[in-house]
C-alpha cells in the first residue's frame, strides 16, 4: 500500500476509493478511522460502482510517518479494513558491522572477541559458534546452505497427479548434505573481521564470506553453483541456536496492509515455539481449546514455524531478551522451527509457496522459478546482529 501524502495544515487527508458495491452508496456504511487515540466517523456520499475521495480532518497536528486505521462496517460486520502509513516511510536502516575486534588464531580455530561476544570458527570444517563475554551461547552452529527440494509437491504434470506419501518433518529443513571445507581464512579488514570460508556440499559448490564488527553486527554473503537441475521450494542459509532462544518477533511488508490479529501472516507479531503449558490436553478427533495457529508439532506451532515472507526485521530471543536479530529490506524470508535440543533460522532467497510451477510465475521476487538447471548460481547476504 502506497503512504498517504500528509495535507497542508488546515486540509483534509484525502484518500482515493473506489465502491465496487453494485447497489449500496459508501454512506450506507459506518466507516470509522483512528490515529493513535484520536477516533472519528465519515459517511461519504459515493455511489455504487464510482470513484470518490474520503475526506479526514484530524485534530493531531503531527501526522508524519503515523499509522491510520481505517474500518468499513456494514449491518456490524466488518466488511474491509486497512492501515496506512501517513507520509513517506522510513527508509530501513542496516546497521555495518564497525567497532574494536580482536582476532587470535591456534591450530584448530579463529577466535573473535568483540565488544560483548566471542565467536570461534572451526579451521577444518568452517562452522562457527558464538557465545555472550560471560560465556552464555547464542549461536551453536551455521551457516548452512539449505536447498529446500519439492519433493511432494506439483510441478508440471498437471492434473491429476498421484497422492504422494507425506515426507518426515525432518526432510522440511533438510540442510545441503556432505560439507566439505577447503578453504578457512580469516583476516583482519576495515570494518573488524573477514571470515572466507571455500568448500562444497553434495548439492553445490561455493563459498561463505563473513565480515564482522566488534558490535556485533556481521553480514554473510553466500554464493553457490548447484551439482545437478533441482525442484526447489526454499534457498537460503540456517542457523541453529540452543531451543532457549523459543521467542519469534517479526516486522515484514505485507501484501495487505491489515490482518486479523491472530493472523500467522499479520505484518508483524511476537509467538512462542509452543503454545502455553496451561492449557490441557485432548484426545484426538476432540475439539480443542485453542485456536487453530497454535496447533503444534515438534517444530513448534503453526505461527511459530510459519514462512515470514517479505521480512524487514526478524528476531530469535530467550526469556533473558537475548538472541540474534536478522534485518533485511523486505525481499527475504525467515522460517523457524525447533529441532531437538536447537532452534534453527533459515534466512532464505528464494521461497516458493507450495505450489511448484504452477504459481512460482507469479512470485515477483524470484530469480527463476521453481526448477532451477544444473550450474544455477545461488547467492545473497544476511544482515545479522548478536544481542548478546
Amino acid at each position: 500500500t502506497s503512504p498517504i501524502p500528509v495535507p497542508k495544515s488546515g486540509n483534509p487527508i484525502e484518500i482515493q476509493i473506489e465502491n465496487r458495491y453494485d447497489f449500496t452508496n459508501l454512506n450506507e456504511l459506518n466507516i470509522e478511522w483512528s490515529i493513535e487515540d484520536e477516533t472519528g466517523k465519515i459517511a461519504p456520499d459515493i455511489p455504487p460502482q464510482t470513484n470518490g475521495v474520503l475526506s479526514i480532518f484530524p485534530k493531531t497536528k503531527k501526522l508524519d510517518g503515523k499509522l491510520m486505521s481505517l474500518d468499513f462496517y456494514k449491518d456490524g460486520a466488518l466488511v474491509d479494513s486497512y492501515r496506512l502509513r501517513l507520509g513517506e516511510p522510513k527508509k530501513v536502516k542496516i546497521g555495518k558491522p564497525a567497532g574494536a575486534i580482536e582476532l587470535l588464531e591456534s591450530d584448530a580455530a579463529f577466535y573473535i572477541n568483540g565488544n560483548e561476544f566471542k565467536m570461534e570458527i572451526d579451521r577444518e570444517s568452517g562452522q562457527l559458534s558464538v557465545s555472550s563475554s560471560e560465556g552464555k551461547k547464542l549461536l551453536a552452529t551455521g551457516p548452512e546452505l539449505v536447498i529446500m527440494l519439492e519433493n511432494n509437491e506439483i510441478h508440471t504434470s498437471g492434473f491429476p497427479w498421484p497422492r504422494p506419501e507425506m515426507p518426515p518433518l525432518k526432510e522440511l529443513n533438510q540442510k545441503c548434505t556432505g560439507w566439505e571445507a577447503r578453504e578457512v581464512a580469516a583476516n583482519k579488514s576495515e570494518s573488524g573481521v573477514e571470515i572466507l570460508i571455500r568448500g562444497s556440499y553434495q548439492e553445490a559448490e561455493g563459498l561463505y564470506r563473513l565480515n564482522i564488527g566488534g558490535n556485533g553486527k556481521m553480514t554473510i554473503d553466500y554464493e553457490f553453483t548447484t551439482h545437478e537441475e533441482m525442484h526447489v521450494r526454499q534457498i537460503g542459509i540456517l542457523f541453529y541456536l540452543p531451543n532457549s532462544y523459543d521467542e519469534l518477533s517479526w516486522k515484514r511488508n505485507g501484501r495487505w496492509s491489515s490482518y486479523p490479529d491472530n493472523h500467522i501472516g499479520r505484518n508483524e507479531g511476537t509467538v512462542k515455539a509452543f503454545r502455553d503449558a496451561s492449557f490441557p490436553e485432548v484426545d484426538s478427533k476432540t475439539k480443542p481449546p485453542w485456536p487453530w495457529e497454535l496447533d503444534s508439532n515438534e517444530m513448534g506451532t503453526n505461527e511459530f514455524r510459519a514462512t515470514r515472507t517479505n521480512i524487514l526485521e526478524a528476531a530469535l530471543r530467550d526469556k533473558d531478551n537475548a538472541g540474534i536479530t536478522v534485518r533485511s529490506d523486505g525481499s527475504q524470508q525467515v522460517r523457524a522451527f525447533i529441532e531437538g535440543e536447537h532452534t534453527g533460522l533459515l534466512v532464505s532467497d528464494f521461497y516458493s509457496p507450495g505450489l511448484g510451477s504452477f504459481a512460482g510465475a507469479q512470485l515477483k521476487y524470484q530469480l527463476f522459478s521453481d526448477k532451477i538447471p544444473k550450474d544455477s548460481v545461488i547467492k545473497g547476504r544476511v544482515n545479522l546482529e548478536l544481542i548478546p
